[in-house]
């Protein structure tokens, strides 16, 4: 998941470690988020523009949250947002 920080983001990280299906529940941010814990959620911190920083972290997903700029999209430019989505897609 990317954009766990944010409101939107952070409200949703915490539902995952509810469902008992889900076995691993990987965070990638810029910074640890303390009220998301449990032993299924492993938090790593990276550069979301710099893919060398997080693709280790990506094998054994099949699937992917992002919420960056959900909550206030003032806060994530256009052309961030846009260079993001081409890194990731």
């Amino acid at each position: 998941m990317l954009g766990a920080t944010g409101a939107v983001g952070n409200h949703t990280a915490l539902t995952p470690e509810k469902m008992a299906f889900v076995k691993t529940f990987t965070l990638l941010g810029r910074r640890p988020i303390d009220n998301v814990l449990g032993e299924s959620i492993f938090q790593h911190e990276i550069d979301i523009f710099s893919p060398k920083t997080y693709e280790s972290f990506l094998n054994g997903h099949d699937t992917a949250i992002c919420t960056l700029g959900v909550g206030q999209p003032s806060k994530v430019s256009k052309e961030e947002f846009v260079k993001l989505i081409k890194i990731l897609f």
